[in-house]
């Protein structure tokens, strides 16, 4: 027979094909996997078509009654041709030395195909060698085995704790970490086992004294919610750690639990909602100081103002000039002082909540007048120009309190105005409301800091040096939309700025908005 035909290959086509004998032949050359079959001596007896699919380079060897010694030879020869003999006869012998018991050897071919030989003890004497290709299979499990290992990688890095559990709620996976959180299951974890039972373990362990039938509560409720996975809660341990615990379902229905230790985050949390608690009692107590204070000062400003008053009435005609001078600047420091205290008094009143406007028609123009007459008595040296239209928009609106949005304003464009002295103000009346802009020809504010104007305390850069609270601009706008209105300014460093109130024309449109 040649040796590049299988035993069993037929050589005629008279052969009985009822004959046992040539079923079994068949079937035996019809397997997928290299079949060769050796006598007690490791002879060669018979082998099928795929042995020489596997190794084409056997066939001149491959035939009855070569030895097993021939045959190693020849594919070591044929596959290592570049070896050297000594190293080439090493792998014979370490290659028969394989053989004399059961098991299994990897083969790596030249072209990288791996093609795994196991061997067999036949029960009547001789071997059976099975040889199958096994490339893909040796290449997915490699794969696998490096994504296991960068898994485990993964999870033994992270700072939190891990667990994965199966459909079935066994055990798959965990990390050093969720250990160390909870060290009621060192050495009681093992793959496979049920979540009940971990938790049974933790729950005898962590509550040692608690009654049996309270902690079978509280690992029932453990239960509920692992096997209903929801928002992250919070578990607090017995020596006053707070862990985390976050679950979630896999795509295959098992569960990824999540453990991480908040107890420091929480007790920050803690401390800052404590500062956060005096702080605004602190405030509660610096505006009522404030507002009792201001309202402390008004009988003193009064009883000078009035004094100043009877003094100039009875003396009129007859003081010097230079007396006169400083009557007034007393009236304008009064007149300053007295707006501090009313700007102090709002902004509290504010912030308490107990800013109350009292609405009324009231004449958009006439508060102007009245705002800009007390302006004129403070900064006698300010020229502010009114332009307003001829019928004077009426609007419903508490008067005191724009009274105090337009002294604001007016008095900042007096502070900041600069070697210009002039302030002008113009009223534009619309369908739903009215407008009146108040603009400056002084320092202007850097485009930068706009945003921040409106801000209590807040001071431009462009402001060092000239005297001010920060409350007028907060209060004025507080006080303007209290009116269910806007305020926006627009400013130019050394150009000036222009301040533009929006206020709407009824006391419904006040509630809408």
């Amino acid at each position: 027979m040649s040796a590049a035909t299988s035993p069993f290959e037929r050589a005629g086509g008279d052969e009985d094909l009822s004959a046992p004998a040539t079923w079994i032949a068949s079937a035996f050359d019809a397997i997928d996997e290299g079949l060769i079959v050796w006598d007690e001596r490791d002879r060669v007896v018979t082998w099928n078509r795929a042995v020489l699919s596997l190794f084409p380079y056997l066939q001149p060897a491959l035939h009855r009654g070569a030895t097993a010694r021939e045959v190693i030879t020849a594919a070591i020869v044929a596959t290592r041709s570049d070896m050297p003999a000594a190293e080439r006869a090493a792998r014979v012998e370490r290659r028969l030395s394989e053989r004399q018991a059961d098991g299994v050897v990897d083969v790596v071919e030249r072209d990288g195909r791996v093609i795994e030989i196991v061997e067999r003890r036949a029960p009547r004497g001789g071997r059976v060698s099975l040889c199958r290709d096994v490339t893909q299979y040796r290449h997915a499990a490699r794969a696998q085995r490096e994504c296991e290992a960068r898994f485990c990688d993964g999870i033994g890095s992270m700072a939190d704790g891990f667990t994965m559990w199966d459909p079935e709620d066994r055990l798959l996976a965990w990390n050093d970490q969720f250990v160390a959180m909870n060290p009621e299951v060192a050495g009681h974890l093992v793959l496979g086992m049920t979540f009940p039972s971990l938790i049974e373990i933790v729950a005898s362990r962590r509550f040692p004294d608690t009654p049996a039938d309270e902690r079978a509560a509280i690992a029932a409720l453990r239960l509920d919610r692992h096997r209903n996975p929801g928002p992250a809660f919070e578990i607090e341990i017995g020596d006053g750690r707070i862990i985390e615990v976050m679950e979630r379902r896999t795509t295959e229905g098992g569960i990824v639990s999540v453990h991480r230790d908040v107890t420091t985050r929480r007790e920050t949390q803690r401390a800052l909602e404590r500062a956060l608690a005096a702080e605004r009692e602190l405030n509660v107590q610096q505006r009522r100081f404030v507002s009792i204070a201001s309202h402390e000062f008004r009988t003193p400003l009064a009883i000078i103002l009035s004094a100043i008053q009877r003094i100039e009435s009875r003396l009129a005609g007859t003081l010097p000039s230079d007396v006169v001078i400083r009557f007034q600047r007393i009236h304008a420091a009064i007149g300053r002082l007295g707006d501090l205290v009313e700007r102090m008094l709002s902004s509290a009143r504010s912030d308490e909540g107990r800013l109350d406007p009292q609405f009324s028609p009231v004449d958009i123009v006439a508060v102007l007048r009245d705002a800009i007459a007390r302006q004129a008595t403070i900064t006698p040296a300010i020229r502010v120009d009114l332009r307003a239209p001829d019928v004077a928009p009426t609007i419903e609106a508490d008067p005191a309190l724009l009274e105090q949005v337009f002294a604001n304003l007016l008095s900042n464009a007096a502070k900041y105005s600069g070697p210009s002295r002039d302030v002008t103000v113009v009223v534009e009346a619309a369908a739903d409301g009215v407008r009146i802009a108040v603009r400056d020809h002084g320092i202007g504010i850097p485009a930068d800091e706009l945003s921040q104007l409106f801000t209590r305390f807040f001071r431009a850069r462009t402001a060092q040096g000239i005297a001010g609270t920060g409350i007028g601009l907060h209060l004025v706008r507080t006080l303007v939309e209290a009116h269910g209105g806007q305020v926006a300014v627009a400013s130019e460093v050394g150009a000036g700025s222009t301040f533009t109130v929006q206020l709407p024309r009824t006391r419904s449109a006040v509630r809408a908005a």
